[in-house]
């Protein structure tokens, strides 16, 4: 290990945005890069003095001297950056370099608070950045959203959004995309896009969606899967109306098992309606076991084997455990689906002995006395 470098002395005196730059530059030379690690070259800087005033004052071009080393890299100025940039170290030193500045970020929010416009910046100029850099600062952006870097400005505009209404902008939004996806998931990046309303910026008319829908297939994949997710909501909350006016379920229940990819899907769908229909608090066990009943005719042409009746079980067991308001209803429904002859009795046993998970226990003891009989059969 090369011996800890000196920590420098406090400036003491007013800077300029020249000034301070060239005093962070004093830690970010190349010596410091092979002597020292990324935690003690940002630690240096503290030495500064008004650190926080010159930041606040001078942040884009600390940015542009962390991530590029050196200026006019961003307007497309044939300048090549420092190797003890983020922009041009070494591949492997990268993930470290990023970790130290999210650190060193955690003592001045100030910071953080302006990469909405930083990253804006960046992007926003990123068909005037020689190729061979533009895959590496897309990483580097990757990296700010992996490890918590960015922090969006409640006060300014969502990055990607802003950069839609950029010339071209929706190449380097696509790319942007695209590198944070495959730096973390493609549900992380839909998830992060959508939570800062990126989704409704798509439905205006100034988006370019051809473009983006012929670049990003997986992004719109995302949003096809959140629209039936959605509808199938909207569909189940109907059907639970249904079960609570006890009117004719067939419309209903015909337009939600549409959307059910499969046999299990639609039980399930059907069993949560139904259940989540009941108040029993209300209404008493009696009308809530009237109510529920319902059910049997669609369940009588769907469970047609005992995997599917263990299943109904276990959707039983998990929605009275997770609905506490359900949890006295559990004997109740079974008893409905035991004499509709829908769950044999051997399933029953057979649950009772191997089932796990929450509730089992709860659960177990309500019917107790009923399994002892049905072995006693």
């Amino acid at each position: 290990m090369p011996p800890r470098r000196q920590r420098k002395r406090k400036v003491q005196t007013a800077l300029s945005g020249t000034q301070f730059i060239e005093v962070v530059n004093d830690s970010f030379d190349e010596g410091a890069f092979e002597e020292a690690s990324f935690k003690d070259m940002f630690d240096d800087l503290k030495e500064i003095h008004n650190l926080n005033q010159n930041l606040e004052s001078y942040f884009t071009e600390f940015y542009e001297r962390i991530v590029c080393g050196c200026s006019g890299i961003l307007v497309g100025e044939p300048a090549e950056p420092k190797n003890f940039s983020m922009l041009s170290c070494q591949e492997d030193a990268l993930e470290a370099f990023c970790q130290a500045f999210e650190e060193f970020l955690q003592r001045f929010p100030i910071l953080r608070n302006q990469m909405d416009k930083v990253i804006f910046r960046f992007l926003a100029r990123f068909k005037n950045i020689d190729v061979k850099y533009q895959n590496r600062l897309l990483r580097i952006i990757s990296l700010f959203i992996k490890n918590k870097t960015y922090n969006k400005s409640k006060k300014e505009e969502f990055f990607l959004t802003a950069s839609c209404a950029e010339p071209e902008g929706i190449v380097a939004v696509c790319k942007c995309l695209d590198a944070i996806k495959n730096e973390i998931t493609p549900e992380f990046t839909f998830e992060f896009a959508k939570q800062y309303g990126f989704l409704q910026i798509m439905k205006t008319d100034d988006f370019d969606m051809q473009y983006f829908k012929d670049t990003l297939p997986w992004f719109m994949n995302s949003i096809n899967q959140l629209n039936q997710q959605e509808e199938k909501k909207d569909l189940t909350q109907n059907l639970i109306e249904a079960f609570k006016k006890e009117s004719d379920l067939t419309e209903a229940a015909t337009q939600a098992k549409q959307l059910c990819s499969n046999q299990k899907s639609w039980i399930e769908l059907l069993c949560k309606a139904s259940l989540q229909s009941l108040d029993v608090s209300k209404f008493g066990i009696q009308q809530s076991q009237q109510q529920f009943s319902q059910l049997i005719p669609m369940l009588k042409q769907e469970i047609n084997s005992v995997h599917l009746q263990g299943f109904l079980m276990d959707l039983l067991m998990k929605e009275c455990y997770e609905h506490p308001s359900l949890c006295e209803m559990f004997k109740p429904c079974l008893m409905i689906l035991y004499n509709a002859q829908i769950i044999d009795g051997n399933v029953i046993i057979a649950w009772y002995e191997r089932a796990q998970g929450n509730g089992k226990a709860t659960f177990g003891k309500q019917i107790f006395r009923f399994v002892e009989w049905l072995k006693a059969e």
